[in-house]
């Protein structure tokens, strides 16, 4: 259930862009069956990863925990995450801290994280940036990086006579990502990045599921 806080405006402005496929084209596949697509027109990139035996709110759960411990078992690429403020048990502002890739400087991003049931077992995780009062205690030797990113679960029965058991159900894992990452890092090494990372990344999230 939606709850009305202040940036209540901001998610669902993202949450309302339409994920047409045709606009988009295959960029890489790999055996751990994860798609990796882009969007030409602009900075989007997509990822759709398939897995059997998870259910769809354990793996959303999972992505959009704003407990630290979680959120540093899967994700290779951050270093630290703090809690600025919960806005109602599914939203919370969350300040990542990310690990410096040499050459360039390390990357931060403030964003509001919420979690949403949007059909029978689908559902979503949006994370966009935001501006937030606490953000100027933040030290300013990182650069700060725009995201508008939403992770969409939806879980299927494999077969439909059967019931509803971890061996009879696959997840369908939409991850979309518009990332302004900030000077000199291109479109191009952008893509790059992704093609090696995303898949990893989804990977990580799924074996820290199944480890629960």
């Amino acid at each position: 259930m939606k709850i009305c806080h202040r940036y209540r405006n901001i998610i669902d402005s993202s949450l309302e862009k339409k994920l047409d496929m045709s606009d988009w084209k295959n960029y890489s596949e790999d055996d751990k069956n994860c798609v990796i697509y882009v969007h030409d027109d602009d900075d989007n990139k997509l990822a759709i990863k398939k897995v059997v035996g998870l259910f769809a709110k354990e793996i959303a759960y999972t992505f959009w925990s704003i407990d630290e411990k979680v959120k540093l078992k899967w994700d290779q690429a951050l270093q630290s995450m703090k809690v600025l403020e919960v806005l109602s048990p599914n939203c919370a502002i969350i300040h990542l801290k990310m690990k410096r890739i040499w050459p360039a400087k390390a990357r931060d991003c403030v964003c509001a994280s919420e979690i949403l049931q949007v059909g029978d077992n689908k559902w979503v995780v949006n994370n966009i940036s935001v501006e937030h009062s606490l953000t100027k205690n933040i030290e300013n030797d990182y650069v700060c990086m725009k995201c508008d990113v939403n992770m969409f679960v939806e879980e299927e029965l494999i077969n439909k006579d059967k019931p509803r058991t971890r061996e009879n159900v696959v997840s369908t894992i939409t991850y979309r990502a518009n990332i302004d990452v900030g000077n000199w890092l291109s479109n191009k090494v952008l893509h790059n990045m992704c093609h090696k990372t995303w898949s990893r990344v989804l990977e990580e999230l799924c074996k820290c599921v199944t480890k629960k």
